[in-house]
């Protein structure tokens, strides 16, 4: 199976075919913590996001190198296009006692996701031009992304990949 996608993937690169991320095997090679799942149970792998290299705000390491093993975790982003900066906001679950993680109530889904999409806002609102409207949404939490691999695609692509 990873041969063929392999020779698929080079295939649709020979072709110079575009479909979206990159077509690899890279969500069947994936490392563990930086797997994660669309809606629908397709697999994804952080690495392949156009976010993976970029400092969420206030961290000095990448997204990719900041996810935790234990997979607690939630990310927000700006919409990548000719108006919006680049802003990924981020939160991990590293609090340890003893070996064991400490969860606290500001450690909860619905908490990350407030402080990273704040996070995120604020860097963009300090750099956006005036009149644009680029609002950053949750893209990740806890190995989950809570858009289609489409939808997420089209949030993250560039202007010049962005769907036309």
């Amino acid at each position: 199976m990873h041969r063929l996608l392999q020779t698929l993937g080079a295939l649709v690169s020979a072709l110079g075919l575009s479909v979206g991320f990159p077509v690899s095997a890279s969500a069947q090679s994936c490392a563990p913590r930086l797997s994660f799942s669309y809606p629908g149970g397709e697999k994804g792998c952080i690495s392949d996001l156009p976010v993976a290299k970029e400092n969420a705000v206030g961290m000095l390491t990448s997204v990719e190198q900041t996810v935790p093993p234990t997979g607690i975790y939630s990310v927000a982003a700006a919409p990548r296009g000719e108006s919006c900066p680049a802003a990924v906001g981020m939160v991990v679950l590293r609090k340890y006692v003893n070996g064991a993680s400490t969860f606290q109530a500001r450690d909860a889904p619905d908490e990350r996701a407030k402080t990273v999409i704040s996070d995120c806002q604020k860097k963009v609102d300090m750099t956006k031009p005036q009149g644009s409207s680029c609002a950053c949404k949750l893209i990740l939490e806890d190995g989950t992304s809570p858009m289609s691999r489409a939808v997420l695609e089209s949030f993250l692509a560039s202007s010049a990949t962005a769907p036309k």
